[in-house]
């Protein structure tokens, strides 16, 4: 069973990894869900997978969520991290194998370039990430680097063909293009490892 943290896990690439988790009993466990503010949503992910740590925006959200989930009888309760030390928490978090990095924007960036340079496989959502910080990730992770489109397991639930890609210039301006564009079709897997494309 793969352990996995989701960055941004209230928003729709959150949802729909946490939908394939359901989807795939026994194969994938949650151990951390980094959202905003949409404690609502937040709080059912929590009571479905029960994480052993979570984090909100901020501090007052955090006490608010803690409400709520001993108002509904979660116990024991996760650890409540919030802002960017909750981010990087569950970004590192010691268990997780996987790191899904779906947080709008660049939010995410510091807690997916910490779980890069701890070794941790990220399945990258957005473009962000590379092209903000390509050449750094790349640098750290050596031939570590291991991208993944989100949807872990599409291919088992019958989705989107998934193509391969091996590639070495993860920082050049046209491989971003065409790899943003795979990305966003959800067909894509980007392995460092080897020094050949195959699209």
């Amino acid at each position: 069973m793969k352990s996995i943290s989701i960055l941004g896990c209230t928003g729709s690439i959150g949802r729909q990894t946490l939908a394939v988790v359901e989807a795939l009993t026994g194969q994938f466990r949650v151990v951390g869900l980094a959202a905003g503010s949409n404690l609502d949503e937040l709080v059912g992910q929590i009571e479905r997978h029960r994480p052993e740590l979570v984090s909100v925006a901020t501090a007052a959200l955090a006490g608010e969520l803690a409400a709520r989930l001993r108002e509904k009888g979660v116990a024991p309760l996760p650890a409540i991290h919030h802002g960017r030390e909750g981010m990087l928490a569950v970004g590192t978090h010691a268990a997780a194998e996987i790191v899904v990095s779906a947080a709008v924007g660049v939010v995410g960036l510091e807690a997916t370039y910490e779980a890069i340079k701890l070794g941790k496989v990220i399945a990258l959502s957005n473009k962000e990430v590379l092209v903000a910080a390509g050449e750094l990730a790349e640098a750290d992770a050596g031939d570590l680097l291991d991208v993944r489109w989100p949807a872990i397991a599409a291919g088992a639930l019958g989705g989107a063909k998934c193509a391969d890609t091996r590639a070495r210039g993860i920082s050049g301006a046209a491989f971003r293009t065409d790899l943003w564009r795979f990305y966003s079709a959800g067909l894509l897997r980007v392995d460092a490892n080897v020094d050949d494309a195959v699209w």
